[in-house]
């Protein structure tokens, strides 16, 4: 999960982002990028 500065981070790690989520923090919503990544096998 990755915060949106960190967006650009994860690709230079081989992570792909998958769709935004929303999370409400106690009123302050929050949006969070979920990043995925194959493992080798």
């Amino acid at each position: 999960m990755s915060t949106l500065p960190g967006v650009e981070f994860y690709p230079a790690c081989d992570y792909v982002a998958t769709d935004p989520i929303l999370y409400d923090a106690a009123g302050v919503v929050l949006k969070f990028v979920p990043m995925k990544k194959m493992l080798s096998q």
